[in-house]
């Protein structure tokens, strides 16, 4: 019996290089601007097969907290050929996709994913959030 529907079950953040070396927690660049080029990898806990979904990847900093940047938005439609552990259409799902992560300047970073039915893009079906903390070499 499935308890829990539409989910962000987990999200990795990797290098998008040919060592998919995970994304750290903190960096120093030598110069600003920069950018870091992401690998995001997602499981999906009981989607609806066929289904159209959008992960809106949007990012604040602590340098303009107020400001909200658009990162991303990827339109996911997954068959039931591809997912796992199916019960009555629902089940399990896994996908990447790439962005590009600009840097500015020195601070915090608040990356937030968005699950959301392309059906009706106001309302928010899960969130999922992490932290990066960038410097500058001294």
């Amino acid at each position: 019996m499935k308890l829990f529907f539409e989910k962000i079950q987990n999200i990795r953040i990797f290098h998008n290089d040919d060592h998919k070396t995970p994304i750290a927690i903190a960096y120093d660049f030598p110069k600003f601007p920069s950018e870091i080029d992401c690998l995001i990898e997602i499981n999906l806990l009981n989607i609806k097969a066929n289904k159209e979904y959008v992960i809106a990847v949007k990012y604040i900093t602590s340098s303009s907290p107020t400001a909200l940047h658009l990162l991303n938005n990827v339109l996911l439609k997954v068959e039931i050929d591809d997912m796992i552990k199916i019960e009555d259409d629902y089940g399990l799902a896994f996908g990447t996709f790439t962005a590009i992560l600009p840097i500015e300047e020195s601070a915090e970073f608040e990356i937030e994913f968005e699950l959301r039915a392309l059906e009706d893009m106001t309302v928010i079906l899960d969130t999922f959030r992490t932290y990066l903390v960038v410097g500058g070499k001294k």
